[in-house]
């Protein structure tokens, strides 16, 4: 969620440069995250577009974010 909150939104959460960038481990790691997140309402799946895009659903969650780390 930290990553996600700084780059304020990601259309690439599997993506190798995203994931070393902020140290998730694995691609199945970033899936799995992927998975639970949005289904607990902490990340918005924004699925408009061609691909889909991911952003804290939370915007004072996010902002907390942004500010804490």
């Amino acid at each position: 969620m930290i990553a996600v909150a700084k780059e304020n939104e990601i259309t690439q959460i599997t993506a190798q440069k995203f994931i070393s960038k902020y140290n998730i481990g694995t691609p199945a790691n970033s899936r799995r995250i992927l998975k639970s997140l949005p289904e607990k309402e902490l990340i918005l799946e924004n699925s408009s577009n061609t691909k889909p895009s991911y952003r804290i659903y939370d915007v004072f969650l996010y902002r907390w974010l942004q500010a804490k780390y």
